[in-house]
This record gives structure tokens, C-alpha cells and sequence, in this order.
């Protein structure tokens, strides 16, 4: 009998060879995949839809059997004598595809540019105290001005770039809102 090669993404291969993995849905799957992933961006339906490659690429190899539940329309996979004798390895071009041409969702954009606007913010404080100090010093000793000016200058600038960053942010954020709202009127 001949070997059966498959070739899966990581985060896939290491929850369908779990031992308590043998009968499933395409839902608990999903579940444990974007449990398992460790890519933010990653929303229910894409995650969906490449869980379902990887079962069809198995079930089409013969390592997967479908069940139809007639009285609840719920389909379960069950892992196949075939399954133990094969030899699933990951893809890394897979891996690489999946982080890449993933779509982000809406929420998930959104969480990440609050979370990059509290990162500015933190150091739009951290740099305009440092630019106040500076001029408290050469206030206070005003022979340092002249070797203070840079350092200042320096941190007015920084000061300048944040804030122009956190509105870079959060007017991506009013346009990803808009979006979604858009997307949910329709």
C-alpha cells in the first residue's frame, strides 16, 4: 500500500493529530484553529474557509469520513484507519499564504489601531515631558540653553510626528468605522 503524503499549515496539522481530535465539526474546528492561531487578523469566516480546505484535502486522500446527522443537519468528520498510516507534514508555503492573504476584520483593525494610538500616546507624554523639562532647565540655568537647544528642538519634533501619527490613526479608525456601519446598513 502506498504512502499517503499531505501537506497542512502548522496550527491545523498540530490540532487535527491531537489524539482527543477523532470526530468534529467544521465549527470546532474553526474554534480551535483561531484558538490556536497566532494571527490577530484572522476572522471567524476566513478561518472557516481554510479549516474547510484542509478537511477536503484530507477526506479527499481518504483520511477524513463525513457523517450526516439526519436529525440535527449537522456534518461530523471522523479520522479514517487510513489517518495514522499517513504522513501529514506542514506546508510552509501554506503557512506563509494563510498569514498573508488573510482579510482582517472590521473589529479586529480596529482594536489594533486603538492599541497603536495608546503606544503614540504613551510616548507623545514621554517625549512633551521631556521637551518641558528642557525648557525648565535652561530656564532654571540659562547658560545650559545653548548645548539644551538641540535636545529640545529634538523632542518638539518627536512631539510634531506623534501627533500627526495618532490623527494618521484615528482617522483610519473613523473611516474603518464608517465602513463596517456602511456594511451593516446594506
Amino acid at each position: 500500500m502506498a504512502v499517503i503524503k499531505v501537506n497542512l499549515s502548522e496550527d491545523f496539522l498540530s490540532i487535527i493529530t491531537r489524539k482527543d481530535f477523532d470526530k468534529f465539526t467544521v465549527l470546532e474546528l474553526r474554534s480551535a484553529y483561531m484558538a490556536l492561531s497566532s494571527n490577530e487578523l484572522l476572522d471567524k469566516n476566513e478561518a472557516q474557509r481554510l479549516v474547510y480546505r484542509q478537511i477536503l484535502k484530507l477526506k479527499n486522500k481518504g483520511l477524513l469520513r463525513r457523517i450526516d446527522s439526519k436529525s440535527s443537519n449537522k456534518t461530523t468528520y471522523v479520522k479514517t484507519e487510513l489517518f495514522s498510516e499517513a504522513v501529514l507534514k506542514v506546508d510552509k508555503k501554506l503557512n506563509e499564504s494563510t498569514r498573508k492573504h488573510v482579510k482582517p476584520s472590521s473589529e479586529a483593525v480596529i482594536k489594533i489601531l486603538r492599541d497603536k494610538i495608546l503606544t503614540y500616546k504613551t510616548q507623545l507624554l514621554s517625549s512633551m515631558g521631556e521637551s518641558d523639562e528642557y525648557k525648565e532647565l535652561y530656564t532654571d540655568f540659562p547658560h545650559l540653553k545653548e548645548p539644551l537647544q538641540d535636545s529640545y528642538n529634538n523632542a518638539r519634533e518627536i512631539n510634531s510626528k506623534l501627533h500627526g501619527r495618532i490623527k494618521a490613526v484615528e482617522t483610519l479608525i473613523e473611516l474603518e468605522q464608517g465602513a463596517t456601519l456602511k456594511n451593516e446598513a446594506s
